[in-house]
């Protein structure tokens, strides 16, 4: 059950954060025969997560390493990859270019030419997403007419659909979403998670675009879809990130429909009358683990305190959600925060985990204290407002 705080209008604060990108957790390991002895610290580094390290070392090798060996092209490619994600998007053009110049021409040729097309497109990109964005698009275009996956592909594809996004470029966002969606679609259940975010971006992009009861629908369509796919989940930690991305759903949601039924009815609105609110699926069991204590919830109501809503010269006049999981203690205060939804931008969690200190449980005067309890570790809320 989610508690709700009814509709308030936006403080004063003034800012716009820019989403971030999912951290992209992979090992990337170079073969590691007698050729390439000298590549050990690259491996560890890179089997360690520590891809700053991973770079330095790829850095050094490079300069030294003979590109008339068979794998001088998969070498610049995991080279160019290691140097994207930790950030150094000027090496991974150099690898790219590398590719992009001799690939055809090598001892043994480049066999993922698609692929490095994408690496040099995506680290061009980063270095000037103006310029740089078409030719992203373009690479990652053709990289889905071919069959697999890769991680250069995976990061660039979700690269372009952030930052779209993070320019308010909401129909580009939800075309490149959408693209980036039936990439993760081919990875399977441990890239469900990224599918479904990309999706929901993807609708929530289309909406801001043109708000209409149809992208309403197409929410709730990939809510349904998660929700199918957390009952069907059988480790934990997949209905947790599964179920994260339900909550962002639902987030949107609410925003969709108090936007839509309120701005209806506004004189020469184009936006139909007719709210048509679907009831949505909802999970069989708990998404989220919690404490084993059998006494009965004491009712009462979320105090949030002086709490100021913030405001966003971008999304002024639009309808905000945020869905928080907290964790109280004995005394109603709040000893942990998660968010799991924010809409329309990641700044209103932020102001509103600023404030959880201040939010204390008020118990319903006349209750039995001893026979039920303040204390969970899965208190999820929402709190709706209108952006100032």
């Amino acid at each position: 059950m989610v508690y709700t705080v009814p509709v308030q209008r936006g403080g004063q604060t003034n800012m716009f954060k820019l989403a971030k990108v999912a951290i992209f957790a992979a090992t990337v390991v170079i073969l590691a025969g007698p050729a390439f002895a000298d590549i050990k610290a690259y491996n560890e580094a890179v089997k360690a997560g520590d891809y700053k390290a991973a770079a330095a070392e790829a850095a050094s090798i490079w300069a030294t390493f003979d590109k008339t060996s068979p794998d001088t092209a998969a070498v610049a490619r995991e080279f160019g990859f290691s140097s994207y994600v930790a950030g150094d998007f000027s090496a991974a053009h150099n690898y790219g270019k590398f590719l992009k110049d001799n690939g055809g021409t090598l001892p043994k040729p480049d066999d993922q030419p698609a692929v490095s097309s994408v690496l040099l497109a995506a680290a061009d990109y980063r270095l000037n997403p103006k310029s740089g964005r078409d030719n992203l698009l373009d690479a990652l275009n053709a990289r889905t007419k071919l069959p697999g996956l890769d991680n250069i592909t995976l990061l660039a594809a979700e690269a372009l659909y952030h930052g779209d996004w993070n320019d308010a470029a909401w129909q580009q966002a939800a075309r490149s979403a959408d693209l980036a969606a039936s990439l993760f679609d081919r990875g399977g259940a441990s890239l469900r998670p990224r599918y479904y975010h990309a999706q929901v971006t993807a609708a929530a992009a289309q909406f801001l675009a043109s708000p209409s009861q149809r992208d309403y629908d197409a929410m709730a369509e990939v809510h349904d879809a998660i929700v199918g796919d957390i009952n069907g989940a059988k480790e934990q930690q997949t209905r947790e990130a599964l179920g994260r991305e339900m909550y962002q759903a639902r987030t949107w949601l609410t925003a969709m429909h108090t936007f839509i039924h309120s701005f209806s009815n506004q004189t020469g609105s184009l936006i139909s009358h007719e709210v048509k609110e679907r009831r949505l699926e909802s999970p069989k069991r708990a998404i989220f683990q919690g404490m084993q204590d059998r006494r009965p919830l004491c009712e009462g109501r979320l105090d949030l305190g002086n709490f100021n809503y913030p405001s966003s010269a971008l999304f002024r006049g639009i309808p905000g959600a945020v869905t928080l999981r907290l964790a109280l203690d004995d005394s109603g205060a709040v000893t942990n925060a998660e968010v799991l939804g924010s809409v329309p931008s990641e700044i209103f969690a932020d102001a509103l985990v600023n404030s959880t200190s201040k939010f204390r449980w008020r118990a319903k005067e006349g209750q039995n204290l001893k026979a039920c309890r303040v204390q969970r570790e899965n208190f999820i809320f929402m709190v709706e407002f209108l952006v100032g």
